[in-house]
C-alpha cells in the first residue's frame, strides 16, 4: 500500500524526468552523429586531394574553408589520414 501511495504520488515527476532524459540523451547523439559525419567527410577530402596531389598546405586551407575549422583542427584531420 505505501509504495502504491509513493508511486501515484511521484509518477508524474518520474515520467516528465524520464521524458526529459531521452530529450537529452536524443539531443546528444545528433550533436555525437553531426561531428562524426563531419570528420568522416574532411577524411575523405583529404585522402582525395592528396591522392589527386594536392599540396599539403592546399588542402589545410580548403577544409578550414570548407568545414569553418581553424589551422589546428585542420591539421589535426590531415595528420590522420
Amino acid at each position: 500500500m505505501c509504495c502504491e501511495a509513493l508511486r501515484e504520488l511521484f509518477e508524474p515527476e518520474l515520467k516528465e524526468s524520464w521524458k526529459k532524459g531521452q530529450r537529452q540523451g536524443k539531443r546528444q547523439g545528433q550533436i555525437q552523429g553531426q561531428k562524426q559525419g563531419q570528420r568522416q567527410s574532411v577524411r575523405a577530402m583529404v585522402n582525395t586531394m592528396t591522392k589527386k596531389g594536392y599540396h599539403s598546405d592546399e588542402i589545410i586551407d580548403i577544409i578550414m574553408q570548407s568545414f569553418q575549422l581553424d589551422r589546428n583542427e585542420a591539421m589535426k584531420y590531415f595528420t590522420k589520414s
